[in-house]
């Protein structure tokens, strides 16, 4: 009998799991804190656009089939596209205040961009959803409706009812009213007609400039404006309450730095949050905006925490890579593990001492641009890869220390169900105990070891609940009859996405900040009305 010996290749590098599930709680801080807006939900505009066309397709198809309506919507996800794309290229802009983000942008950008005059697009061709199209915009049924904007104009707003299923549908008491302020200066019946036709020239695009999502600036369209600024600001729901405080703080940072040059306008908000301070000096916050400043203060901390346990954990697979390595156990593995080329850089003070050093040598929490800040660590972790395992561990340290004096609870006003963050073993408050009671007095290598061994047991431990709950297989590492072997590389250490950047999108479609590339934007006079309105 014949037989056949190969090797199976290995899964591609991932990115972007939460291995240890540390991310989960940054994850709860910010949920909380922008309740509403998602890290798919990055266009004001859409917020109305969608409730107007049901509202505007059942005026005019009142006995269309779900089928009929699922088709149209499609298509007029294709042309609201097309149509943002050319008014970018019309206005020789880049893309940020029209066509970014707008569902199928990938495929239909090009598609617009390609268009030359004569030429007709037609829309069916990226619309149809039959698996054998290499030109469909989007596989779900909805569109971007069912894809991104359902769950929340739905369940948070409750502006529709309804599901891909069963069909969708407006609420008269809140739908109705935003869907018609929403219509306000648009051309429907131009609209419609162009999908009835199912194929649009230049001219078309350009006689349908109205709809881009940069129009919600123009006079014509002061209904809609003024619909969706109510709808994400005047919500007076403990959600929409949580939301206006967190889009009312990125008013008031924006309004204080004055148009400060920027590289990464979320990381300067957020390390401003951390420490209560702006370059420029103390952050005066008003009142109403304080409780919102601490909760962007913790989503900080615990994501500088998140990124040092994934640092360790990135470092250990990489040393672990290559044939098995017969070790009995995980702690066996960790104490060899600390002892490889990947953890050369790890200080050799004892736990103690690197925490009194801290405590000695640390600057204070608002010397927001000092080298020696968490700051700076969070930085150079993103900026190295392999990220230094040395740095994930001054880090650690630096947030033990930093917070020691604090309240047990580092969660406490999330107000969080009891249980929450139970199954999550590397969190703020794990931090505090693994501190008190697994590192103080161990010398540099027993202190690594123990570093090590947690992340290990924690990915183990995250992994096989993740399995029995979903049948989803993540496990990184594995243990065979050879020993332990890594099973899927680990190609970089990733952030959460907080939803600061749609955040500061929305602010600018609704007109309430300018558009900058290379500095911070300025609210405008009707940011600084909403600012007002919102603090007192």
């Amino acid at each position: 009998m014949q037989e056949t010996i190969g090797w199976l290749e290995r899964p591609l590098k991932k990115i972007g799991l939460d291995n240890l599930g540390a991310q989960q709680p940054c994850v709860t801080i910010y949920t909380r804190l922008l309740p509403g807006i998602t890290n798919v939900t990055d266009r004001a505009a859409y917020f109305g656009f969608y409730p107007w066309f049901i509202r505007a397709f059942e005026a005019r198809h009142p006995e269309a089939s779900e089928t009929q309506f699922r088709e149209t919507l499609r298509l007029a996800d294709c042309l609201m596209t097309l149509v943002a794309e050319r008014h970018a290229i019309a206005c020789g802009e880049d893309i940020a205040r029209h066509s970014a983000t707008c569902p199928g942008r990938l495929t239909l950008g090009p598609v617009a961009r390609d268009l030359q005059p004569g030429q007709t697009v037609e829309l069916g061709r990226y619309a149809d959803r039959s698996e054998s199209n290499p030109t469909r915009y989007f596989k779900n049924p909805l569109g971007g409706l069912g894809q991104y904007y359902l769950g929340v104009l739905r369940d948070e707003y409750t502006v529709l009812h309804g599901d891909p299923r069963k069909g969708i549908g407006y609420w008269l008491e809140r739908g109705a009213p935003l869907a018609d302020a929403y219509g306000a200066g648009l051309d429907g019946d131009l609209f419609f007609a162009a999908l009835e036709a199912g194929a649009v020239t230049l001219g078309d695009l350009d006689d349908l400039a109205i709809f881009c999502p940069c129009s919600l600036q123009f006079a014509a369209r002061k209904p809609a404006q003024t619909a969706l600024i109510s709808l994400f600001l005047r919500d007076r729901s403990p959600h929409g309450v949580a939301r206006a405080s967190s889009l009312a703080l990125v008013l008031d940072y924006l309004k204080q730095r004055n148009g400060a040059p920027t590289d990464d306008p979320i990381k300067d908000f957020l390390a401003s949050c951390y420490t209560e301070a702006l370059p420029e000096g103390p952050w005066a916050t008003p009142e109403r905006l304080l409780q919102a400043r601490r909760g962007w203060a913790l989503y900080a901390r615990n994501e500088m925490l998140s990124l040092a346990w994934s640092a360790l954990f990135k470092n250990a697979l990489d040393a672990l890579d290559g044939h098995p390595k017969p070790f009995a156990n995980i702690d066996a593995l960790a104490a060899w593990l600390v002892t490889t080329p990947a953890f050369q850089d790890r200080p050799a003070a004892t736990f103690n001492d690197l925490v009194a050093a801290d405590f000695a040598n640390a600057p204070a929490l608002d010397a927001i641009a000092h080298p020696e800040h968490e700051l700076a660590m969070w930085r150079a972790l993103l900026a190295a890869n392999p990220p230094s395992p040395g740095e994930a561990a001054r880090l650690l340290v630096r947030l033990y220390r930093r917070w020691l004096d604090e309240p047990s609870d580092a969660y406490r006003e999330l107000n969080l169900p009891p249980g929450t963050l139970s199954g999550y073993p590397l969190t703020l408050n794990s931090l505090r105990a693994m501190a008190t009671t697994r590192w103080a007095g161990l010398a540099a290598d027993g202190w690594f070891r123990v570093l090590v061994s947690d992340v290990l047991v924690t990915h183990q431990r995250i992994a096989i609940r993740k399995m029995g709950q979903s049948g989803e297989d993540t496990l990184m590492f594995r243990s065979g009859d050879l020993g332990f072997f890594v099973h899927r590389d680990l190609e970089r250490i990733v952030e959460t996405q907080p939803r600061l950047r749609q955040a500061f999108q929305i602010l600018r479609d609704l007109g309430l900040t300018t558009h900058e590339t290379e500095h911070l934007p300025h609210p405008t006079a009707l940011g600084d009305q909403a600012l007002q309105e919102l603090v007192g």
